[in-house]
């Protein structure tokens, strides 16, 4: 399974990077393949199915929260009841024993992954802005990279 992890510490975006995703995958094609399973916190999973850019049918989990052990094992379990799924798209705070369980969970070798790490954006004048602008980018960053190998989504 390819997994593209968006990591960083608590408040830098990481919830809004994957809602920006899954609406960008949305744009070009991929539908829900099942229920939206829902976890507290306004965060969510989801399977979308698509066809790639080499024509191959794909499932992916776009997952906005990775935060606690309980929403990792909720999780892997909603992976579990609509596998096989291609890519897991996720989130997990860089800090604490939460990546760990994450990657044992899923079973996450060292070099089976892509990881994005964010960062907390502070400016005194123009936050809205510096914000917004550095979260269009990184939803640059990730597009550009779910088209190259491993992915090849776009």
């Amino acid at each position: 399974m390819k997994i593209l992890l968006i990591s960083g510490a608590p408040n830098t975006g990481k919830t809004k990077i994957t809602t920006m995703i899954e609406s960008y995958l949305r744009t070009i094609g991929f539908r829900n393949s099942c229920r939206k399973y829902v976890i507290p916190e306004n965060d969510s999973a989801v399977v979308l199915e698509g066809i790639n850019k080499k024509g191959k049918n794909i499932r992916i989990l776009l997952n906005t929260a990775s935060d606690t052990q309980n929403i990792i094992n909720q999780v892997h379990e909603y992976y579990q009841q609509n596998s096989p799924i291609d890519c897991l798209i996720t989130t997990v705070r860089d800090m604490h024993e939460e990546r760990d369980y994450l990657f044992n969970t899923f079973e996450v070798e060292n070099n089976e992954y892509l990881e994005i790490p964010l960062a907390k954006v502070t400016r005194r004048n123009g936050f809205d802005s510096a914000i917004e602008d550095y979260q269009s980018r990184i939803l640059l960053l990730v597009q550009h990279v779910l088209s190259l190998s491993p992915f090849n989504i776009s």
